[in-house]
């Protein structure tokens, strides 16, 4: 079932019990809600739009369509229906991938360690 909920004071809710975020950009910078449902543990559908592309490394991340294309769309949401066996790997990948290089703690660090004067490391 699909619904359409309009404008919610939070999305956080609704991605995480939702099987999986569509996100049919046709262009995308860092795609915050990709980020979000990864690390939420949510599946995602999505173009391969803008930065978008960036979140997936080693490993299946996303069921991947084409942009301004419905009928790749749709079969990567066929793709995602009738290959429950890669549901969880893709998820594990992608929660991975979120913890290794887009941990917020970790980008603070890196963002210190370069404003550091060198005599303070």
């Amino acid at each position: 079932m699909i619904e359409f909920l309009g404008q919610q004071p939070s999305a956080v809710p609704w991605i995480a019990q939702a099987d999986a975020l569509i996100a049919p950009s046709h262009f995308e910078g860092m795609p915050n809600v990709v980020l979000e449902a990864m690390a939420l543990g949510t599946a995602v559908i999505a173009t391969r739009a803008g930065g978008t592309i960036d979140l997936e490394r080693d490993e299946a991340t996303i069921w991947w369509c084409e942009p301004k294309q419905p009928d790749s769309l749709a079969n990567a949401i066929d793709r995602f229906v009738t290959h429950p066996d890669q549901r969880r790997r893709r998820i594990d990948a992608a929660m991975r991938m979120v913890r290794q290089y887009h941990d917020p703690k970790k980008i603070v660090r890196q963002i210190e360690s370069l404003l550091r004067p060198d005599n303070e490391a």
